[in-house]
């Protein structure tokens, strides 16, 4: 009778996880994510819903923005892709990330689920061939696969009727234009020639929001085909959301998910990644194109007179411009010093359209001025952008010295990202008053005033540059 028990026991719960999606992926998420406790939530039980929509043909085209730790890829690129292949075992399944070790990291965690006892046990036409069976590319008995890449990994030949795209662009990516385009590109030229079936199958994008122009922007302005959940972590207005036989309503300023993060902890991490970030990622909601990256509420000030007695290591930062004509770029310096007050003061900005040598001199004459009030040669960094004519200017300067006959403390800066993605990292410090400007206004301040808070917007943008390579080596190389 015992064994009679256990066995009606297992078959209620395996009929539980063939026909329910919610049930299916605790299952999923337990068999892949360890030791770790499933936290269950009413936006998981919406997602579930929407899916299974998709699997059943009433939905084609779908879109998820959610912020991140929503369990978004275990969801999704994860149980989802495994239960489709579960239901139809012939299909083809084709999964995409920005970056091979991302969807790499899903594909294995999908090959366990497969592989695993209960798994073979409720979808048996499942198993994974021995013919192949690698991660990224496997196949079933049934002639089914999955198949996991990335925007810059190859498709050629492969087809599927469930695509998955799962956040298609870093967000450090976000601030190019031409990275952009070329996931946008290649969702339309790549990925869509790769449904079997052009009029059935069925793409599912989940991805946090990064940019007005995402590929979630994107496709909402140039289409209307697209299903769209958005779930912000904090509720803008009170929201309804209706899923089968359930309603849930969300009021103005409720959480996500109280499981998973705190208000205080939420409140915190808006300071901590800035206005911009936190609105695109955590919100949903990014700023728009060719808005100012810093806003003049933020600005704080500080008596210059008290400067010199709190300095702590002086920043000068160069960003070189090749060319001297009247529409060419200027050579852009900004200056700034750390106190042990955890502030930072900006000191001057200065824009110039020198050739050699006499750049030169005029990087040796700003130093002079500034270097030593840090208290020392060794609390002085000269940044320059190792590039253009940057590079021969680091070159000359580290087979120089100075007046008291050291050697120049240059850091060559490699740039990473694109202008504004690098401004973005230092408004930071100006929204949360960390950097702090002249009271006293100087006769440079207008003018870099004025570029500051129109970029990316204004027409010059050389002294942003200097003022963001200097920020930037201030918040990696101090704890704030």
């Amino acid at each position: 009778m015992k064994k009679i028990n256990e066995v009606s026991e297992r078959n209620v719960l395996n009929a539980i996880l063939k026909n329910d999606f919610y049930s299916y992926l605790q299952k999923v998420f337990y068999e892949v994510e360890g030791g770790k406790k499933f936290k269950p939530n009413w936006h998981i039980g919406y997602i579930c819903y929407k899916l299974e929509q998709v699997r059943l043909g009433s939905i084609r085209n779908l879109i998820i923005n959610v912020p991140p730790r929503s369990l978004k890829s275990i969801i999704v690129n994860v149980a989802f892709s495994t239960w489709i292949l579960g239901h139809y075992p012939n299909e083809g399944v084709i999964s995409a990330s920005y970056g091979a070790d991302l969807s790499d990291v899903f594909a294995r965690k999908s090959k366990i689920v497969m592989e695993s006892s209960w798994y073979k046990q409720l979808f048996p036409k499942s198993a994974i061939s021995k013919s192949r069976s690698a991660s990224t590319d496997f196949s079933t008995i049934s002639r089914g696969c999955r198949l996991s890449t990335s925007v810059e990994g190859a498709t050629t030949g492969r087809g599927c009727n469930y695509m998955i795209i799962d956040d298609p662009l870093k967000p450090s990516d976000a601030g190019s234009d031409v990275k952009r385009n070329k996931v946008n590109d290649w969702f339309h030229n790549t990925m869509l020639s790769r449904l079997d079936d052009q009029n059935k199958g069925a793409i599912v994008i989940i991805m946090q929001r990064v940019h007005e122009d995402d590929l979630t922007g994107h496709l909402l302005e140039t289409s209307d085909s697209w299903e769209h959940i958005n779930m912000p972590l904090i509720a803008t207005e009170d929201e309804t959301w209706e899923y089968g036989d359930l309603v849930y309503e969300r009021k103005k300023g409720e959480l996500l998910h109280t499981g998973n993060i705190t208000k205080e902890r939420a409140l915190e991490l808006q300071k901590e990644l800035g206005s911009r970030a936190w609105s695109s990622q955590y919100q949903q909601d990014p700023c728009p194109i060719g808005g100012g990256v810093v806003q003049e509420e933020w600005l704080q000030y500080y008596q210059e007179n008290r400067v010199r007695g709190q300095a702590k290591e002086v920043v000068i930062s160069w960003d070189t411009a090749s060319k001297t004509g009247e529409n060419n770029a200027y050579s852009a310096c900004s200056v700034m010093v750390t106190t042990n007050l955890n502030k930072v003061y900006m000191l001057e900005s200065l824009k110039v359209k020198l050739e050699m040598p006499k750049l030169i001199d005029k990087v040796v004459e700003v130093y002079e001025k500034y270097a030593y009030m840090g208290g020392g040669y060794n609390r002085t960094k000269l940044l320059i952008e190792d590039k253009s004519s940057g590079t021969p200017l680091i070159q000359t300067l580290e087979q120089g010295k100075d007046k008291r006959g050291r050697k120049f403390p240059v850091v060559a800066i490699k740039p990473e990202g694109d202008k504004v993605s690098r401004l973005d990292g230092a408004s930071i410090l100006i929204e949360n008053g960390v950097i702090l400007f002249p009271q006293d206004k100087n006769n440079w301040w207008k003018d870099f005033k004025d570029e500051l808070l129109k970029f990316p917007a204004s027409k010059f943008n050389d002294q942003v540059d200097a003022f963001s390579q200097a920020a930037n080596y201030i918040l990696n190389n101090n704890r704030w």
